[in-house]
């Protein structure tokens, strides 16, 4: 039997494909607001490298 977390959880990992399946639309939820996050953290990133080139020059 697969798990998934080692020996500490004892959760089949078919249980878990299952249950991924089932909230998948609060996944993909998830998944949106983390790469939105990520987004805006390289775009931030991205201004803030430019702006300190802009005053070096």
């Amino acid at each position: 039997m697969e798990t998934l977390g080692g020996a500490n959880r004892m959760v089949p990992f078919s249980w878990f494909v299952i249950d991924l399946k089932r909230s998948s639309n609060i996944s993909k939820e998830i998944l949106g607001s983390v790469c939105q996050i990520l987004k805006d953290w390289a775009l931030n990133l991205y201004y803030s490298i430019s702006k300190y080139l802009f005053e070096l020059e």
